[in-house]
């Protein structure tokens, strides 16, 4: 079936720009664009599924989990939470992802233990993690910043 896709003047330059980049159609890449998003809503869906089905599955151990977890204090979550951040960002667990899952990882243990760290802005996120990926703050230095993100 055909369609007409209109673009905006930057999202049609940014088209040209990566077809021309990997040697193909604006139509193949807008295709393989396409495919690509299909292919990650589905991903995002499977992995939604699964989190809720461990969720019901073993709904009473995550709240177990929860009610120990409630009782470490800040200072315990915060040396938690840095190792947690390095291990993942240094140590290349994944292929792709690191950084973010990271900081993910990072953001959502310090929101479960009660830690909030709405005060940091997108550019300090984005410069402790570059700083972590390359080995530049102690393991107390990002104890100390994720401290100052802190409400």
């Amino acid at each position: 079936m055909a369609m007409t896709l209109r673009l905006t003047d930057s999202e049609q330059e940014a088209l040209r720009s990566q077809a021309d980049a990997e040697g193909i159609s604006m139509q193949e890449a807008a295709r393989r664009a396409v495919r690509e998003f299909v292919a990650r809503s589905d991903h995002r869906d499977r992995v939604a599924r699964a989190a809720h089905l461990i969720m019901d599955t073993h709904s009473n151990a995550l709240r177990r989990l929860g009610e120990r977890t409630t009782r470490t204090t800040s200072s315990t979550s915060m040396t938690s939470s840095t190792s947690l951040l390095h291990w993942i960002v240094k140590n290349n667990a994944l292929v792709d992802g690191n950084k973010r899952l990271g900081w993910l990882a990072t953001a959502v243990f310090l929101e479960i233990n009660r830690v909030e760290i709405r005060r940091a802005d997108n550019d300090d996120v984005y410069g402790l993690v570059i700083d972590v990926t390359a080995g530049q703050p102690t393991v107390e230095a990002i104890a100390e910043r994720l401290r100052q993100f802190a409400t």
